[in-house]
């Protein structure tokens, strides 16, 4: 039994030894490639509109509560109930604006990180069909890995070269 164990790990053993494996940092070729700096720049854009849209609604709502106290000793009971009550409402509304715009931002991050890892694919695959590579790790499962077999860089330089940023301009429109 110990015998057949032995031969089954040194063929495996031998197997390993022949096979070239490589990895990848996916999170670096997200921001340091062009089309992955692109799509940053332009999420972060999104981002700063729709807090700037937050902030403006946000801005009104505390005029018109500030508005509303300044006026409480002045309007009745009533009107001031039914200000308060209109003003509560706005609240609940900006509240679920804020829940969606950054709902939607999440969404549009989502889709354009896998956008861009549809566009990696064939690239990854040819090169590794290109440079005979066994097996292709992401960085992020690895516990340790020696940096000569980090090929990060290289597929960068790829995927700059080949994907254009006007193929991925088209998304954002």
């Amino acid at each position: 039994m110990i015998r057949i164990l032995l031969l089954f790990l040194s063929f495996f053993l031998a197997n390993i030894s022949h096979s070239k494996i490589v990895y990848i940092d996916v999170e670096k070729i997200m921001n340091d490639s062009k089309p992955g700096i692109f799509i940053n720049e332009e999420l972060n854009k999104i981002s700063k509109k729709n807090n700037s849209e937050i902030l403006k609604l946000e801005n009104k709502i505390k005029t018109e509560e500030k508005k509303l106290l300044d006026q409480k000793n002045i309007l009745d009971e009533n009107e001031f109930n039914k200000q308060f009550n209109k003003l509560k409402l706005d609240v609940q509304k900006f509240q679920k604006t804020k829940i969606n715009k950054n709902n939607e931002l999440n969404q549009k991050n989502i889709y354009y990180k896998k956008k861009l890892m549809n566009l990696l694919e064939p690239i990854l695959r040819d090169f590794v069909k290109k440079e005979k590579i066994s097996l292709l790790l992401q960085k992020k499962y690895i516990v340790v890995g020696n940096k000569e077999i980090d090929i990060t860089d290289k597929i960068i330089k790829d995927i700059n070269s080949k994907i254009k940023i006007d193929s991925l301009k088209w998304a954002f429109l």
